[in-house]
């Protein structure tokens, strides 16, 4: 059974029994009824109330805490999906990053075989320029 449903039957029990209580206060007038009614049913009465109240309290309280559980159990959801994204967007980083790291090992490769074969270029430049003279 949920609050709802506790709180109606709460709610009708309680209805019932003040009921019960003008009714029997419309038969019972003598000494006896009055010591009674004052000491146990119209104490009854009032704390009957009260707990009403409290209930009425604790229900609406938690119906605020579960919209509140709903409300963080999206935002967790967001940060679950938001989370997979950046974990996404590092590995495609380190991948470029890895990618880029390759490129600059071959390029330095390339700029050492270029500075290896610079100065035969340049013994053959001037062989070449003898040659003509």
């Amino acid at each position: 059974m949920d609050e709802e449903e506790s709180l109606r039957i709460a709610r009708q029990q309680s209805y019932l029994l003040q009921q019960f209580l003008d009714d029997l206060y419309q038969v019972w007038h003598d000494a006896a009824s009055r010591e009674i009614r004052g000491r146990f049913l119209d104490v009854q009465r009032r704390e009957d109330e009260g707990m009403l109240h409290a209930f009425e309290m604790q229900h609406a309280f938690l119906d605020r805490m579960r919209k509140w559980l709903s409300a963080a159990d999206i935002h967790m959801q967001k940060m679950r999906q938001d989370q997979k994204d950046r974990g996404m967007h590092i590995e495609y980083a380190q991948h470029e990053m890895e990618e880029a790291e390759r490129e600059r090992g071959a390029a330095l490769a390339g700029i050492k075989e270029a500075e290896e074969l610079l100065p035969r270029a340049l013994q053959l430049i001037q062989a070449a320029n003898a040659i003509e003279h």
